[in-house]
């Protein structure tokens, strides 16, 4: 079967002012939409949204070197993950949001084949519905917010000068609310080992779900194991292959986040999930804000991994406003399983 390249465009999703974290001010985040039609005129779309700080590789040079790919490509069996990842134009180096635009906009292309939806091709829904992680990107912000019992809320942290209050915030919100909702933070490798000591006492009475990536990659190492319970981000890309390891085998890690954005692709981040559920660790599905095909996708690689049990770490962010109504997965705060073939969008979503 033939495979063609149907064009690409730059799509953009904006926030709101004030919307940041450690790492970046968030004000407008472009990424490339990639089409691909099969002979029968079939569509299947992707995105590449590098994330600024932390992927190496930047929006124009995606696009340079998918303008350096074939035109068309002779391709097999799409109908599953397994088989799309065998596809000649997948074995090559590419950068990894690339390959996961492409990956995704073939798997989303064979389900459209077969009249099913994506998660079909990742092996089925395996569950029907899951709650996601509320976003907050500031943590004054909680003291205006209310959950559930049950619920969860994922807190970025890290900004320069701000832990004191941010802590504070926290201890406010853990009061107000109780042990009945889960707090998990996000300082984005922003604090230093030493300002990760002085946090730590506070952390352990906060009893959190986890902190995720509290220190840089590269000095993971200097930390002693702890009492608080750690998540794993961007080690699972950046940190070399011996130091993953030791990282993993730690007992005070108790969970993975897989951003497919950065580890390139679907399969690589279902491979990664596989090895920490055999380690025991939890795993969670997380955005890098992107735009509504990534957020779809990688939504309904959440549903469709028995493994990933947790609430998604896909809290819709600010810049999906516009495109919230054509997001058939998203309900509010819960992911729920795709009932149109592919992904559910079509070109004209994206084009408003």
């Amino acid at each position: 079967m033939k495979i063609l390249r149907d064009g690409s465009w730059r799509s953009c999703v904006e926030f709101p002012r004030g919307t940041k974290d450690a790492l970046r001010d968030h004000r407008r985040r472009e990424s490339l939409i990639i089409c691909l039609r099969d002979q029968d005129g079939r569509r299947g779309l992707g995105e590449a949204a590098p994330l600024l700080n932390l992927s190496r590789e930047s929006l124009d040079e995606v696009e340079g070197i998918l303008g350096a790919l074939p035109e068309s490509w002779t391709v097999g069996d799409l109908s599953s993950l397994a088989s799309v990842s065998d596809c000649e134009v997948l074995r090559g180096e590419l950068p990894p949001s690339l390959r996961f635009a492409l990956e995704t906009a073939l798997v989303d292309l064979g389900a459209r084949r077969a009249g099913q939806a994506f998660e079909y091709a990742l092996g089925g829904p395996a569950k029907e519905r899951q709650s996601t992680a509320r976003l907050v990107t500031e943590p004054a912000a909680l003291d205006g917010i209310e959950l559930e019992p049950g619920e969860a809320v994922k807190v970025k942290v890290g900004c320069a000068g701000a832990r004191t209050e941010e802590l504070a915030a926290l201890r406010r919100f853990r009061a107000r609310l109780g042990a009945t909702v889960e707090i998990r933070l996000d300082v984005n490798g922003a604090w230093s080992p030493v300002e990760w000591a002085a946090s730590r006492s506070e952390l352990e009475a906060l009893a959190l779900a986890w902190v995720e990536d509290p220190v840089d990659p590269r000095s993971w190492i200097e930390l002693p194991e702890t009492n608080v319970p750690l998540a794993l981000d961007a080690p699972l890309v950046d940190a070399p292959p011996k130091l993953l390891a030791r990282l993993l085998q730690r007992a005070d890690v108790a969970a993975v986040v897989l951003k497919p954005t950065l580890l390139g692709g679907l399969a690589r981040a279902r491979a990664t999930a596989k090895h920490a559920e055999q380690l025991g660790l939890e795993v969670v599905y997380s955005h890098a804000y992107e735009g509504p095909v990534g957020y779809s996708a990688i939504a309904a690689a959440s549903l469709a991994d028995a493994g990933a049990r947790p609430a998604a770490g896909l809290g819709p962010h600010p810049g999906l406003g516009r495109f919230r109504e054509t997001l058939e997965r998203l309900r509010g705060q819960v992911l729920v399983s795709g009932a149109r073939a592919g992904l559910g969008l079509e070109m004209e979503d994206l084009l408003q």
